[in-house]
């Protein structure tokens, strides 16, 4: 008796398709990310807008919250099962603690191990924090709006590996 709700992560090897619906909210997904690169476009991108990878992967994750928050607020029928994926904090880190943009130009999705050798160990944990603060507030903001929109509601949060640095040495 649910009605099945997915916004796409950008990553399809864990997007609902099959969901009754699925959100897209416009941004290039891996496969695209990768024909861009196979191609040689995205060179012409990093050099004509530097910025426009990292600009997609932040507009990827605030649409994600924003597109739960106008569920919570019965833009939809209130029997639904909503499933947001929020492709973040993977590298690279996108927001400052404040949620203002960090400078990361150039930046295709990458692993950790390639952020920690263009900033440090020791940035790259500050950066780290910074936007785990960030989507810490998004999150139970969303959280907030659910439950005051329908007290009922039954909200699970979970995360999976998340950025795979090492730990900060004691």
């Amino acid at each position: 008796g649910y009605e099945t709700v997915a916004v796409s992560p950008g990553f399809e090897h864990v997007a609902l398709r099959r969901a009754d619906v699925f959100l897209d909210t416009g941004q290039l997904n891996e496969f695209e990310w990768a024909v861009s690169e196979v191609t040689g476009l995205s060179i012409l991108a990093d050099a004509v807008l530097p910025y426009l990878a990292a600009d997609a992967h932040r507009s990827r994750i605030l649409d994600a919250f924003t597109v739960a928050e106008s569920q919570a607020l019965g833009l939809r029928p209130s029997r639904e099962f909503v499933f947001v994926h929020v492709f973040a904090p993977h590298s690279p880190q996108v927001f400052d603690a404040a949620g203002r943009p960090l400078d990361v130009s150039g930046f295709l999705p990458s692993d950790d191990t390639q952020e920690i050798s263009r900033y440090g160990l020791e940035v790259y944990a500050r950066r780290l924090e910074g936007e785990l603060q960030f989507l810490n507030g998004r999150t139970i903001h969303l959280v907030d709006t659910v439950m005051e929109a329908d007290p009922g509601a039954v909200v699970v949060v979970f995360s999976d590996h998340g950025p795979g640095a090492p730990p900060r040495e004691p």
